[in-house]
């Protein structure tokens, strides 16, 4: 959940992990840009992309009204600015789970959205605007990059597909999901196989890199080593770009390198995985 948690979790598995996911709010009103400085440093040094979690939180003064009337414009800009010079890739899971109907999602929150899903869509493609309008999206030849991530579920009500703001506003798309306690025990491909194939049919989505933002096993019957090995192995889910792992403690332990026989499965196989 850390600089220092990432670099000793790279010790124990022996292995660069390229991807650093950190876990940021957008700007507030009136606020400073919100660019993770910190955390961009060590990337820079160290020589790993980073991918931001990128979160709209009411609490700190901003909602979707706001955002689309350009109360936050001259952040945004100073932080696409800042994301432009940095010398590596940058990935934005922007409002990420929006379907899970949790925290600050329509419906659930509506405080944030009070336009609903158009506003939500509405918001979206005005951020990727923003992003494109100081060059720092790729396709103005810069590095940053928005990943469209949705829940493994939809919940409350929510339908995933009302969320897609079109396959020109997206870069990655895919999800998260997590084989969890209160469910029955499934594989990782069997795990994100329903959503992954209603992404699918979103227009425009096929050809769209695929990517998973959070994953991870309870451990059941010592079965959580197997459940890693089976993801590294399977051959169902090939397009697959990129795999982040939930490598914490939270309401489970979703750690990658625990027990010891599943840090050596998580060696063996992210010993492999490209630089």
């Amino acid at each position: 959940m850390d600089t220092a948690g990432h670099e000793e979790l790279e010790a124990r598995v022996g292995a660069q992990l390229r991807r650093y996911v950190a876990f940021h709010d957008l700007p507030s009103v009136g606020g400073g840009d919100g660019w993770p400085q910190v955390d961009a440093d060590w990337c820079a040094r160290t020589g790993h992309d980073l991918v931001i979690a990128w979160d709209i939180h009411t609490d700190i003064n901003l909602n979707g009204d706001q955002l689309l009337a350009g109360a936050i414009n001259d952040q945004l800009d100073s932080f696409f600015n800042k994301a432009k010079a940095f010398p590596n890739k940058v990935s934005l899971r922007m409002w990420w789970e929006f379907n899970d109907g949790n925290g600050r999602k329509v419906g659930n929150y509506p405080t944030a959205w009070p336009g609903g899903y158009a506003q939500w869509r509405d918001g979206w493609r005005y951020v990727v605007d923003r992003a494109k309008a100081t060059g720092a999206h790729v396709s103005r030849g810069g590095n940053v990059t928005f990943f469209w991530c949705a829940n493994g579920a939809d919940a409350t009500g929510l339908r995933m597909e009302e969320f897609w703001p079109g396959a020109e506003y997206v870069d990655m798309i895919g999800l998260d999901a997590y084989n969890d306690h209160g469910a029955p025990w499934t594989e990782f491909a069997d795990k994100i196989q329903p959503m992954m194939n209603r992404i699918l049919k979103l227009p425009g989505a096929t050809g769209k890199p695929l990517g998973i933002g959070e994953t991870g096993s309870v451990d059941i019957n010592n079965g959580k080593a197997n459940w890693y090995r089976n993801l590294f192995m399977t051959t169902k889910w090939g397009d697959l770009k990129v795999v982040d792992f939930f490598s914490a403690v939270g309401e489970a332990d979703w750690r990658i390198d625990h027990p010891e026989s599943l840090r050596a499965v998580s060696a063996e196989f992210l010993r492999k995985a490209p630089r």
